[in-house]
């Protein structure tokens, strides 16, 4: 298999780590394919089909990102579905002490920047487009300056395992996205469309035009990780600080306490009477 990563399919195959494996046919194949589960990294053999690319594909999109590991010129480029999300590059070390800074052995190629984990990356277009569309005094504006998120950092990040799976979505964003919902009474799967094409959200998430949004299932699996007394706590938190600057008005809530999984159970179905 003269694929990138092969490393990772071949020890799914072994059974040395967890993944997928689909073929037509365990005693011949024509074709097979193998996914392992910590990077989600999808490996094809043989002679697949396009269609049948294209339905694996979507199937595991479902459920999560879905990368494909290939050199440039591998024919299997011409199966894949058309407009991938993310088409780039990917460095791999296989031979590097756990912990070890890469940055001093390595060459970055021309064009090429390694991006820090969450560290924001906005261009100078993207930060004209925010201060030429984004009045100074909207409401985003000051939730971003006067509302510290920051400093839930650490606390949700002791709920996540530090090398193990692929590395996680930044929290805070996903947070930050909670809070776009109860304040615009959105539902995960509506905030996400909103963020896709609202410059105040992009700005809000500090995420550029260009950067790729969170899946709405993340949502589910961040209330889910956190469990349901840390995330209200933290939530509460954000709420506090809200009110403190005059952000937020005190109000009766009344929530509805049936909701469906991906929505939020804090805002999408909850009825506010003000006084």
């Amino acid at each position: 298999m003269n694929q990138p990563l092969a490393i990772r399919c071949f020890a799914v195959m072994d059974g040395a780590i967890r993944g997928q494996i689909w073929t037509d046919d365990l005693a011949q194949p024509s074709w097979d394919a193998v996914q392992e589960a910590a990077f989600g990294t999808l490996f094809l053999g043989g002679r697949p089909e396009a269609s049948l690319v294209h339905q694996l594909v979507a199937e595991q999109r479902q459920e999560r990102d879905v990368a494909l590991a290939l050199w440039p010129d591998h024919p299997y480029n011409q199966l894949l579905p058309p407009e991938p999300d993310v088409d780039g590059w990917e460095l791999e070390f296989t031979d590097r002490p756990l912990g070890a800074d890469p940055v001093p052995d390595l060459s970055v190629p021309d064009g090429c920047a390694l991006r820090a984990n969450y560290a924001p990356m906005l261009s100078e277009q993207d930060e004209l487009i925010f201060d030429v569309l984004i009045p100074a005094d909207h409401y985003l504006r000051q939730a971003n300056a006067l509302v510290d998120f920051e400093q839930y950092r650490a606390v949700m990040a002791a709920c996540y395992h530090a090398s193990d799976g692929r590395p996680a979505n930044d929290p805070v964003v996903l947070l930050k996205i909670g809070f776009l919902q109860t304040h615009y009474n959105l539902s995960d799967r509506e905030v996400l469309a909103a963020a896709q094409v609202n410059v105040a959200f992009r700005y809000f998430l500090n995420l550029a035009l260009t950067d790729t949004l969170p899946h709405s299932s993340l949502l589910t699996v961040l209330r889910a990780r956190l469990g349901a007394s840390l995330y209200q706590q933290i939530f509460d938190g954000v709420v506090a600080q809200a009110r403190a600057a005059g952000l937020v008005k005190d109000r009766l809530r009344l929530g509805v306490t049936t909701f469906f999984q991906g929505e939020s159970p804090l805002s999408p179905k909850t009825l506010f009477c003000s006084f």
